[in-house]
């Protein structure tokens, strides 16, 4: 399948399946993919990206995609181990996180079961910021995680909870 790079998205047409998959947003007659989805199905070979009609090869990709987005390829691999689980994935950005992630098979059936925010192993996670995960996820009544990318790619999943006495 072809896609055009347009700045900060690709632009697919609609006649294929990717929106029942989980992928995208329709645009008229286009779908409109976000940058890592993107990424995932270049990587997959399901995606040919081209760009001022020439086709980018999936490390030229990632290269453009990182001066839109900081630890972008740490989000791309949480992107891609958890699709490759067999959950859907779309973004957070309502929520204040990295991604939301559907149940299996529950996409466009039910709401996001989980939100994700991914850090590298570097970062700091302050107190203030566990708080205000477990207050949006308790609030939208979903589950919390947090993912931790380590230097070698390594993924660490840690569940965030609220306990009440």
């Amino acid at each position: 399948m072809k896609g055009i790079l347009l700045d900060e998205f690709v632009v697919v047409d609609k006649k294929n399946d990717l929106i029942n998959k989980g992928y995208g947003e329709v645009h008229g007659n286009k779908i409109k993919l976000n940058l890592i989805e993107a990424l995932f199905l270049t990587e997959k070979g399901d995606l040919d990206v081209f760009f001022k009609e020439k086709k980018m090869s999936f490390e030229k990709f990632l290269n453009y995609v990182k001066k839109f987005e900081e630890k972008v390829y740490e989000r791309f691999l949480v992107y891609r181990d958890i699709r490759m689980r067999g959950y859907v994935i779309k973004t957070g950005f309502k929520f204040g996180v990295h991604f939301r992630v559907y149940d299996r098979g529950k996409f466009m059936k039910e709401h996001s079961k989980f939100l994700v925010h991914v850090f590298t192993e570097n970062e700091k996670i302050t107190m203030f910021d566990i708080a205000r995960f477990t207050r949006i996820a308790t609030s939208v009544k979903k589950e919390m995680i947090i993912a931790v990318v380590d230097g070698e790619g390594d993924i660490s999943y840690y569940k965030l909870s609220r306990v009440t006495p």
